[in-house]
């Protein structure tokens, strides 16, 4: 009987130290949403202050936004209450936008090629032959090459 008793007394207290850490547990998860909720309102109320045009649908388009881009509660975890997280999706969002606002506004077709004077205007001959005379008068200085410049 007494190894019984003695059973009996340390299943009760493995019971109770079972139940405590359960307690433990349970406090502190509540304890973190309340830190998460209280976050969470920090950041909203900052995020409307400075942010210009933030409003409720601004929250949702940004939540849209962050999972197009692979940020979700999941993997985000806690940053998803952060005011700098926010921060980032609103100007990363507004700056895709403008990239897309440029994008249409590029030419479709392409511009005609302007030919150049030159090409357009090819050199009278008469100079062309005088220039030729004149670089091999001056690569050799012989009597014929002085008669053709002549």
């Amino acid at each position: 009987m007494l190894r019984k008793e003695q059973y009996e007394i340390e299943k009760g207290k493995l019971h109770r130290a079972h139940e405590a850490i359960s307690n433990v547990e349970q406090e502190a998860q509540r304890s973190r949403q309340a830190r998460i909720v209280q976050q969470a309102e920090e950041t909203e109320k900052a995020l409307r202050d400075t942010l210009p045009g933030w409003n409720d649908k601004t929250l949702d388009e940004l939540v849209a936004y962050a999972e197009k881009v692979g940020l979700t509660p999941k993997t985000a975890n806690d940053a998803f209450v952060q005011k700098g997280l926010w921060e980032l999706a609103y100007k990363a969002k507004a700056y895709d936008d403008i990239q897309a606002k440029k994008a249409d506004l590029k030419p479709v077709a392409q511009l005609a090629k302007v030919a150049k004077p030159q090409a357009s205007n090819p050199p009278n001959r008469v100079q062309v032959q005088r220039k030729e005379a004149f670089q091999r008068h001056a690569a050799k200085g012989t009597l014929d090459s002085l008669a053709d410049l002549l």
